[in-house]
């Protein structure tokens, strides 16, 4: 399914960067005739996903995510565990399970968001 040419979700552009907004790609959907898996057909590279652009969305921006990953962590993690999180954003789930107990390590595509990680 073709639904056309798309800027990256969660990300702010410049005025600059609409003119001529060549920071819009084919999103198209594909399905595997085998598994049924869903997936996008078209790759964003890392670089112009997370470094060419502001990445806007923190995992710790309300207090509504703020207790949902506090409980999560309640439920899943426990004192003395390792807590390996891909995408780790901000760090704030990190950060839960290391007020547990837990040994954290945190990895993530975004500078600024290991930056925020490294923070907290």
């Amino acid at each position: 399914m073709n639904l056309g040419a798309h800027p990256c979700a969660d990300t702010f552009l410049t005025e600059s960067m609409l003119e001529g907004c060549d920071r819009v790609w084919p999103l198209v959907v594909g399905v595997c005739d085998v598994c049924g898996h869903v997936q996008t057909k078209h790759r964003v590279s890392q670089r112009a996903r997370y470094e060419e652009t502001e990445y806007s969305f923190v995992s710790s921006h309300s207090e509504g995510y703020r207790r949902y990953w506090d409980s999560f962590a309640l439920k899943h993690a426990r004192s003395g565990q390792r807590v390996v999180e891909l995408g780790c954003n901000d760090g704030y789930l990190l950060n839960s399970c290391k007020n547990i107990g837990c040994d954290v390590l945190g990895i993530d595509p975004s500078e600024a968001m290991v930056a925020l990680a490294r923070a907290r």
